[in-house]
């Protein structure tokens, strides 16, 4: 049921007629403070990632675990990055975002390595809002 202004508008069911109804408020401005920029995650601190996929060609599971401990020691802890998934994943910086030279590296680092197959690193996207990766 609209709401109405005056307080005959609730009491005569006939007044809905002539009663004007109440606007919906604006929204805010689209200038917020700083306090909610950086809560929400956007302009000066929005944070950036890349999607990172691959294929993985490991004769042992012994092998596929030296891969990942060399990958997160070498590729990306030591850029300071933090990496979420398996095959398919997402990385990011610990703090801040990650840059184009740390998406390189990631990608020079698995092109140099003889157990992975085939790999694609993703550009640099907004890792709060990035949306997932073509299957």
């Amino acid at each position: 049921m609209p709401r109405f202004r005056g307080s005959d508008a609730s009491r005569d069911p006939a007044a809905h007629r002539v009663a004007t109804r109440v606007a919906p408020t604006k929204s805010k401005s689209p200038t917020r403070s700083r306090r909610l920029r950086k809560k929400l995650h956007v302009d000066e601190f929005r944070e950036d990632g890349f999607h990172v996929r691959l294929v993985l060609r490991a004769s042992s599971a012994a092998e596929a675990d030296r891969f990942w401990d060399d990958f997160l020691a070498e590729a990306i802890e030591a850029r300071g990055l933090t990496y979420g998934g398996g095959e398919q994943g997402f990385v990011t910086a610990a703090r801040g975002s990650a840059v184009e030279a740390d998406r390189e590296a990631v990608r020079d680092w698995l092109a140099a390595r003889p157990e992975v197959t085939s790999a694609e690193v993703g550009p640099l996207v907004d890792a709060w809002r990035a949306p997932a990766p073509p299957s």
